[in-house]
């Protein structure tokens, strides 16, 4: 390399510097840099200047739809659980829009709050061939459906209190009371299976407790104390909602109710013909209280009940030897039929009806027996003065009314002949007087007649028509 003159490298520096006091000064004066460069280099930094800003853009939206994914809406059927970093921060949230914590900080849960219904068909009944014979109960054994052996391992059944087998279907209704307890304990995917295994302890428990009789009448058997008959729904019903509150499970039994029930298939002909006679018994029953309501209202009206809890303690006062009470009593039943009011279920009442007339009666017939009896004591008075006067003269008279009165004037078949006291002896023929037999069987013929006739108008009297009795 050969040497250069050094005055011309200090010409050069001097230039270079020249040059670049010049570059700075311009540039000092507002002069643009990307002036100085070529139009490739400007046009890149313009288009990443651009992609900068959008991306920036697109950031801050996409910032706002993750927090603005968080707030739902909550239906009129559901009820919102907020939950925040896994654990619960509110719950019961009502329908509308609520703000939540963005997944995977938070999220709204929504539980659905409407009723929700499971059907037990099979669980406790025989095997059948179709779901159409499950959903007929009881008539599809009737008609013959399910066998007459029972398999343990395909037939469902329950064990009475009194170890007898019945067959039952039932019916749950439920709904998600707390939502909070249902999202944090239990949850969709294990939901019918539990309502399901405590529904089937309720029903366990609840036949158990209980006679066959008592399960397919559910009524309480003669036998059982009052007040200690449950039946078998409400049973049920408390111990399954029992295991469920216990499982923290939210939620809550709205109705259990056994939609069939039936006695095994062999047995049923004769619980039918039991049930047939108790329906019978119960009947007959009912109308012997009917007919007794018909007619004490018609003895005694309103007042028949208050009366016959007075006589019934009468009776008692009077096998107590309480003659004190029974006397009170009866005085109070006297002044009661006299027309006093006494006190019914609805306030006090009168008494009505026959026993009215059966009073009116009663003092009619005491009025005409003490009349009767005062007139025979006046004849006998005059006939005791009569006698004391005259004894012979009164038998005669007392005689002759007798025999005439008493025997002849009754008789219309008796002949009566008169004959002198001197006639010693007597000679009767043995035939009667034609005449007088024709006389005798004219009046019978004529009361006959008369009575026919009486009867005939009666028969076709308005007033008596109903009560008269075809011939």
């Amino acid at each position: 390399m050969s040497e250069q003159d050094p005055g011309s490298w200090e010409a050069k520096r001097q230039s270079v510097r020249r040059r670049s006091v010049s570059l700075r000064e311009q540039t000092e004066q507002g002069e643009d840099l990307t002036t100085l460069m070529d139009p490739a280099t400007k046009s890149l930094a313009d288009a990443l200047r651009i992609t900068y800003r959008l991306l920036m853009v697109a950031i801050a939206v996409l910032g706002v739809l993750y927090v603005g994914s968080g707030v739902q809406t909550v239906d009129e059927n559901e009820v919102g659980v907020r939950v925040l970093f896994g654990k619960i921060n509110a719950s019961d949230l009502g329908p509308g829009v609520h703000p939540s914590a963005p997944r995977p900080l938070g999220e709204l849960l929504k539980v659905e709050t409407g009723t929700r219904t499971i059907d037990l068909l099979g669980e406790y009944w025989p095997m059948l061939t179709s779901d159409d014979d499950y959903r007929r109960g009881a008539e599809a054994l009737q008609d013959g459906g399910g066998s007459d052996v029972l398999d343990p391992t395909v037939d469902g059944f329950s064990v009475t209190a009194d170890a007898s087998i019945v067959h039952t279907q039932w019916q749950v209704e439920y709904v998600r009371a707390d939502a909070a307890k249902f999202i944090e304990w239990i949850g969709e995917e294990h939901e019918q299976a539990i309502v399901r295994a405590a529904v089937g302890r309720g029903v366990v428990h609840a036949i158990s407790a209980l006679t066959i009789d008592e399960v397919l009448r559910n009524a309480p058997d003669e036998g059982r104390a009052p007040g200690t008959f449950l039946s078998a729904e409400l049973m049920a019903t408390q111990r399954a909602q029992e295991t469920l509150d216990q499982m923290n499970t939210g939620l809550r039994i709205v109705q259990l109710s056994m939609q069939s029930r039936s006695p095994p298939r062999r047995t049923i002909d004769q619980f039918r013909s039991v049930e047939k006679a108790r329906s019978n018994a119960g009947e007959a029953i009912e109308n012997a209280q009917r007919e007794r309501r018909a007619s004490l209202a018609s003895v005694a009206g309103e007042a028949a009940e208050p009366l016959l809890a007075l006589i019934g303690s009468y009776e008692s006062a009077l096998e107590g030897g309480r003659d004190d009470e029974a006397e009170r009593v009866l005085a109070q039943i006297d002044e009661v039929l006299e027309g006093a009011p006494i006190d019914g279920e609805s306030g006090p009442v009168l008494a009505t009806g026959k026993v009215r007339a059966i009073l009116e009666g009663a003092k009619a017939e005491r009025v005409t027996i003490a009349s009767t009896a005062a007139q025979k004591l006046d004849r006998f008075e005059a006939a005791l003065a009569a006698y004391e006067q005259n004894p012979a003269l009164l038998l005669k008279q007392r005689w002759r009314d007798a025999v005439v009165t008493g025997f002849y004037d009754q008789r219309s078949s008796v002949e009566v002949q008169m004959l002198p006291e001197s006639i010693k002896s007597l000679v009767l023929m043995i035939n009667r007087d034609p005449e007088f037999k024709k006389g005798v069987g004219f009046t019978q013929r004529l009361m006959e007649g008369l009575r026919v006739q009486e009867e005939r108008d009666r028969d076709f009297d308005p007033t008596t028509r109903q009560n008269a009795r075809p011939r």
